[in-house]
């Protein structure tokens, strides 16, 4: 499965309805989501739809969810991931106290061996098939105004605040003037209605400020945040704006030797003037190295910025 992988919502869908997913849930369905539009590109209803029910295989369930296959608790955890995730909804509110639950699976059917000890280990499968609720698929495919959202960014960002308002945001990110929330309903569709955030700064910092720092680094985002305040009281903060604009696309500049280091036009043009104290290719192959490695460096650009100014930085105390 390609990271690269595109997963469509209809803005209704994301802009009109709160689902209660974990951050493991959260990644679940990005991955059905991004195999189900690669099964119906071209589907606009359920008449044009090829299938409703998208097969993993239980390693790439398990690679995805980042679990040891070879941990007892651990397999639990993913038998426990599945079951729970059957009974999720999505919901469409009404109002701030009323909304329309709709399951969103009509069925998951999980390997026989996981409940009967007796079936032979030649026989066992390891398939886990999800098919879609019909309703849940209206609202995905059944909308004039469409939101395409990348896997890789989802799997990228690591909480489910960030996950959701990423999603939120995006839908918004091609209209040309900024978007508004009111703080009680960011609450809502964040999750976020508990005491413990009744404290705006506590909401502030776990809800908008962290997700934000998360959606600037790991997607094809940018977001600025603007605090408005009341006009009645200047001490309560009403509502936030969010500006946001898509960043520069990453791509590849030395296909060969370093073919897994990505950065923007801008990016390459800075990188490429350094060459002293140390040359910008000998840092792109530090970096590389640490990718082959399998290190998670999600911000190339920031990574090679770091390490080129300690090398300045060392040079210089050296002259002097």
């Amino acid at each position: 499965m390609s990271d690269n992988q595109l997963i469509t919502k209809s803005n209704v869908l994301i802009q009109q309805s709160v689902d209660e997913l974990n951050r493991r849930e959260q990644y679940l369905m990005a991955i059905l989501l991004s195999e189900f539009k690669a099964a119906n590109p071209k589907a606009t209803c359920l008449a044009e739809m090829q299938t409703d029910t998208i097969t993993i295989k239980l390693t790439e369930f398990i690679n995805y969810l980042g679990l040891n296959k070879d941990s007892g608790r651990n397999i639990d955890n993913y038998k426990n991931t599945i079951a729970h995730f059957q009974s999720r909804a999505f919901f469409v509110w009404l109002d701030d106290k009323y909304a329309n639950r709709t399951p969103m699976f009509s069925n998951i059917q999980i390997p026989k061996h996981w409940v009967d000890d007796g079936v032979p280990f030649d026989e066992k499968e390891y398939d886990i098939n999800f098919k879609f609720h019909e309703i849940f698929i209206e609202n995905l495919l059944c909308s004039s105004n469409f939101t395409e959202l990348f896997k890789r960014s989802i799997i990228h960002l690591k909480s489910e605040k960030a996950i959701k308002l990423y999603q939120l945001l995006k839908s918004h990110a091609a209209q040309e003037f900024d978007t508004t929330y009111s703080v009680s309903d960011l609450r809502l569709r964040l999750g976020m209605t508990s005491k413990s955030y009744d404290v705006f700064k506590d909401f502030f910092k776990r809800g908008i400020a962290d997700p934000v720092k998360e959606i600037n680094e790991n997607t094809e985002i940018f977001v600025k945040v603007v605090k408005n305040k009341s006009k009645k009281d200047k001490r309560i903060i009403e509502s936030i704006t969010f500006k946001i604009r898509n960043q520069a696309e990453k791509k590849v500049w030395w296909e060969y030797d370093f073919p897994k280091v990505k950065l923007t036009d801008d990016e390459y043009r800075e990188v490429s003037k350094w060459v002293y104290p140390v040359h910008h290719k000998q840092l792109v192959k530090e970096l590389q190295e640490k990718l082959d490695e399998g290190v998670d460096i999600r911000n190339h650009y920031k990574w090679l910025n770091g390490r080129y100014k300690n090398k300045l930085e060392s040079a210089q105390t050296r002259l002097f």
